[in-house]
């Protein structure tokens, strides 16, 4: 009988925080080097940007030296946001007030921001994945992905951008009616796998081309 092996719970706090003991650096879907460009056509280099769920992703640190140079990024997981500054520490020196230049980190639940992000004070916010792992644990009225919808809208600024990096190509499906009301969309598809033709003994086999997601979304 075969075995299958069960899902990571990616919806569990626990579950991350035994990944990054072990686990250094790690990139969802797409590095920097594919995410900077769409990033740079809409958000100017002086913006204020939060990394929502950043876990151990050196995207903040490849868009500082890309000249983002005001980058909060959070993640409820002590471990991982520790590892973090230690190496913001590692690679920026330390200023006059004892301060390493560089991004900066915070524990910080994305889905409770009331208490510690004042409303309207963000240029951009950016999700590579964090989304999608809400929904791995989410009810059939995507209750949790609509909480992380409101404390985006509360934190960003009129006309400001939150970037999804998504597996979903119908992510903002989930979205309540409400919430679909609240923002202007722009899918881009990033390939990355291309369409083939896979030869077999019965002949050629089609594989489509696989592609993510980046959901463009910008507060009205």
């Amino acid at each position: 009988m075969a075995i299958t092996a069960a899902t990571p719970e990616y919806d569990k706090k626990e579950y991350w925080v035994n990944r990054f003991e072990h686990e250094s650096s790690f990139e969802w879907l797409v590095d920097a080097k594919t995410l900077l460009p769409i990033l740079e056509e809409h958000v100017p280099h002086d913006s204020k940007i939060v990394q929502l769920g950043c876990g151990n992703s050196s995207l903040a640190f490849d868009a500082f030296d890309a000249g983002y140079t005001d980058i909060l990024s959070l993640d409820y997981c002590e471990n991982v946001i520790q590892r973090m500054v230690d190496e913001t520490r590692r690679r920026y020196p330390v200023g006059d007030s004892g301060v390493p230049a560089g991004p900066r980190w915070r524990v910080m639940d994305i889905l409770a921001m009331q208490d510690h992000l004042a409303p309207g004070s963000i240029d951009c916010a950016v999700d590579k994945c964090t989304m999608d792992a809400i929904a791995c644990g989410d009810d059939a009225q995507a209750t949790r992905i609509n909480a992380l919808e409101r404390q985006v809208h509360r934190i960003l600024k009129p006309g400001s951008h939150w970037f999804v990096l998504s597996y979903s190509s119908t992510r903002f499906d989930e979205f309540a009616p409400e919430a679909k009301d609240r923002w202007d969309k722009i899918i881009v598809p990033i390939e990355v796998s291309p369409s083939d033709a896979v030869s077999t003994s019965a002949g050629p086999v089609y594989q489509p081309a696989i592609y993510y997601y980046c959901y463009i979304l910008r507060k009205l």
